[in-house]
């Protein structure tokens, strides 16, 4: 089913139509959202947006595009949590095993690669990373396919020379 179709009928609170858009563009959802949070709460954005799309109107859907209206939708979603989480700072002591101290380092190995990328390049590369093609990410980010193409060599090779020394 189409997203405008889908998106008329989580309005009228079709279970059906909600397991269905969650199985199409949750992982979507979660993509956009990791791009920016960079971390575990991107479900959370999940979740919001879902709870945000079974609430709304027919009244406050898109009347064109709306992909670039759920891809704005999420971005929202992704920056209220993320200004939400910089205001809460709280530490919290915890034991921790060898696993989750590996895990640790290759996400800040991650990070630390992801933070030589500008906003585009990052886009780019979460959505490569979670099996999109170019031809679907220059979709939702509004940029020609070989744009899409060119950040994402940019990227690598920035994430190489950086590997490199």
């Amino acid at each position: 089913m189409k997203l405008e179709k889908l998106l008329i009928k989580l309005t009228e609170k079709d279970e059906d139509a909600f397991n269905e858009f969650y199985n199409d563009y949750a992982r979507l959802i979660f993509t956009i959202a990791f791009s920016i949070l960079k971390d575990d709460e991107a479900n959370d954005v999940v979740q919001n947006v879902c709870m945000k799309l079974t609430s709304l109107s027919l009244k406050s859907l898109p009347h064109t595009n709306a992909k670039s209206w759920l891809y704005s939708l999420i971005r929202n979603e992704s920056y209220l949590l993320y200004k939400k989480k910089k205001r809460e700072t709280h530490i919290d002591f915890i034991e921790i095993s060898n696993d989750e101290i590996n895990q640790i380092n290759d996400k800040l190995f991650i990070e630390q690669c992801f933070q030589l990328l500008n906003h585009q390049e990052k886009e780019v590369m979460m959505f490569k990373l979670n099996g999109f093609k170019f031809r679907e990410i220059s979709q939702f980010i509004h940029k020609p396919t070989n744009t899409c193409i060119w950040l994402y060599h940019q990227a690598i090779q920035k994430i190489r020379r950086n590997i490199d020394g």
